[in-house]
């Protein structure tokens, strides 16, 4: 017990602050979650005070670019807040789900008290994410700027097409791939592409995004939120792909 009480003390999460519990009282996300995106009037839109809420979580700028890259970047996150995930005691090792996450949140959950995997990742992204712009000068989708806190997202092209669709769910695991750069190891070159935005193995970024993918992949409703369901399916699939060892 001195043992446990020892590490929990110092624990990197400990000082992490519970901001989702009154985060989603104010929002009040639907249960079972559902935003199915194929059809936009399938769903309420956000309220001001849930956005006002999410935009203080994670100091969402007030302009981008594009205002459009903006209400997704508040869809992400609204994702983040009200999809189901399940609990730690719930994690095992899979094609998926590796140790070195679940080492992770099984530290988390000690030092914060939870067992609620949405709440510790909604909890720590917002801890490591102080600031949300866009970028449109960066070579990829997001990035994460470790001095600033500061998570950049460059989908202005993308989004501003006619065809493009909000990518709420596949967004909210970026997100805890952005946060996740303020504790792991750095993207490494990947050989097949020869770019820096891959990881040497499950312990970085992509090992956090994979994980988070498949936990509300899990909890999808199938039926009743196609569109999410398949896009969580292909972003655990694509970030897989970039984690170079097994």
């Amino acid at each position: 017990m001195i043992l446990l009480l020892a590490l929990t003390a110092c624990s990197p999460y400990r000082d992490i602050e519970d901001r989702w519990t009154a985060t989603r009282a104010v929002c009040q996300p639907p249960e079972p979650f559902v935003r199915d995106y194929i059809d936009p009037d399938s769903y309420d839109p956000l309220t001001d005070a849930c956005r006002e809420r999410l935009a203080q979580d994670f100091g969402v700028a007030e302009v981008f670019d594009s205002m459009k890259v903006r209400e997704y970047v508040f869809e992400a996150l609204f994702n983040l807040l009200g999809r189901d995930q399940g609990t730690v005691h719930d994690l095992e090792v899979g094609e998926y789900v590796r140790q070195p996450f679940i080492d992770a949140m099984t530290e988390q959950a000690e030092a914060l008290e939870t067992d609620d995997l949405g709440q510790l990742l909604y909890n720590f992204s917002a801890f490591h994410i102080a600031l949300i712009i866009d970028d449109t000068s960066i070579n990829e989708g997001f990035r994460y700027v470790d001095e600033e806190q500061a998570m950049l997202v460059n989908k202005t092209f993308e989004v501003e097409q006619d065809a493009a669709l909000p990518n709420g769910s596949g967004w909210a695991t970026f997100v805890v791939h952005e946060a996740s750069h303020a504790v792991v190891p750095g993207h490494v070159l990947c050989p097949d592409w020869g770019t820096p935005n891959c990881d040497a193995d499950w312990t970085g970024a992509y090992g956090f995004q994979v994980a988070t993918a498949w936990r509300l992949h899990e909890h999808c409703d199938v039926d009743a939120d196609t569109y999410n369901c398949s896009l969580l399916r292909d972003e655990l699939e694509d970030s897989r792909e970039r984690i170079l060892a097994d």
